[in-house]
C-alpha cells in the first residue's frame, strides 16, 4: 500500500503544485512506495466517523509544534482549493547528512515518527487531507519533503522506512537556550524570535522558517490577511524581514513568501531575491496572485 504522496529533493518554495513567479520553485510529486502488508485496510469515507473539527489558528498549530521532540518545529496551516494541508517542518538532529538524498531511509523514518506523534496527540489531523513534511539538518541543508495523507497515520509504522530510529515516542520538546553567534552574526533561531516578535507588533500573527538546499538559503514567511488588496502590499514588510536575517551565516539568499486568508486559502506566492553585498531592493519581488476556487 502506498503511503507517502511525494517526495522531493529539490529546491522548493511551497510544497503544492501551483502556478509560481519567477524566483519561486515548484515541485513535480513523485511516489515512493513504504508498505505494511499487516495493516488493515482503513474504513472507506462512508463508514468513517467524521474527524474532529480544530479551527488551525496559531495557539492550535503552536501547541502541535511543541509537542514534538525536536529543537525547532514549526507547523502552519496551507489550503489549496479543497485541499488543506500542515506543513511541518523539523530540524532534525542527526549530523550526518551532507546533500539532498543522504540517508533517506533515516529521513522517511523521522517524517513518519513525527506524524504518528502529531496524530497522537490530537484527534483533529483528519481533519487535514494531508501533512507536508520538511526535514532539514542541524545546519538547515534540506534532508527530505514529503507529502503524507492523514487517512493513512493510523497504520504507519516508525520502522516502515528501514532503519532504526532516536527519536522518543513521546512526550515534548523543552526548548534550549538560544547561544548566540560569534561577533555581528546571528543564528536561525534569533533571526527567527526577532521576526516572530517584529511581526506580533503588528499584530500578524506570521511562521517562519529556513530551508537551504540547491535553490539557496531560503527564509520561507507566511501570514494571513483579510484580503488581497491587503496581500499587495507585501513589498512594504519585506525590509523588516530582510533587516532581521541579514546577520545569518551562511547568508539568507531569497526570501518566500506564502499569504494566505484567514481561512488558510493560499492568496498570493512570492519571492525577493537578496544579493550578497548589495543594498537591498525590494522592487525585485516578483509574485502570482492564485486562483480562488
Amino acid at each position: 500500500m502506498k503511503r507517502w504522496l511525494g517526495i522531493v529533493v529539490v529546491s522548493l518554495t511551497v510544497i503544492i503544485s501551483v502556478g509560481c513567479a519567477s524566483g519561486s520553485n515548484r515541485i513535480p510529486p513523485s511516489t515512493i512506495p513504504i508498505d505494511n502488508p499487516d495493516s488493515q485496510p482503513s474504513l472507506s469515507p462512508a463508514t468513517s466517523p467524521p474527524a474532529p473539527e480544530c479551527p488551525p489558528d496559531r495557539t492550535f498549530l503552536d501547541a502541535l509544534a511543541a509537542g514534538l521532540p525536536y529543537d525547532q518545529a514549526v507547523i502552519a496551516h496551507q489550503a489549496y482549493g479543497a485541499e488543506s494541508s500542515l506543513l511541518v517542518w523539523l530540524v532534525s538532529p542527526s549530523t550526518l547528512q551532507s546533500t539532498v538524498g543522504e540517508n533517506q531511509a533515516e529521513a522517511e523514518q523521522q517524517a513518519i515518527t513525527a506524524a504518528r506523534l502529531l496524530s497522537d496527540a490530537s484527534p483533529c489531523l483528519e481533519s487535514f487531507d494531508t501533512l507536508q513534511m520538511l526535514i532539514v539538518d542541524p545546519q538547515y541543508r534540506l534532508m527530505f519533503s514529503g507529502s503524507l495523507r492523514t487517512i493513512d497515520l493510523p497504520n504507519l509504522q516508525a520502522d516502515q522506512a528501514g532503519g532504526g530510529t532516536e527519536l522518543e515516542q513521546g512526550g515534548g520538546r523543552v526548548d534550549p537556550p538560544i547561544e548566540p553567534a560569534a561577533g555581528d552574526d546571528c543564528t536561525w533561531p534569533e533571526a527567527s524570535q526577532k521576526l516572530v516578535a517584529s511581526f506580533a507588533e503588528l499584530n500578524l500573527e506570521a511562521v517562519f522558517y529556513f530551508v537551504r538546499d540547491a535553490g539557496g538559503n531560503n527564509v520561507y514567511a507566511q501570514w494571513s490577511v483579510p484580503d488581497l488588496q491587503t496581500a499587495l502590499t507585501i513589498p512594504n514588510f519585506l525590509p523588516e524581514i530582510h533587516s532581521q536575517i541579514s546577520c545569518l551565516a551562511p547568508p539568507a539568499s531569497g526570501i518566500s513568501v506564502l499569504l494566505t486568508l484567514p481561512d488558510g486559502q493560499s492568496l498570493l506566492t512570492g519571492y525577493q531575491p537578496i544579493a550578497e553585498g548589495q543594498a537591498f531592493d525590494s522592487s525585485t519581488f516578483t509574485y502570482t496572485i492564485i486562483e480562488q476556487p
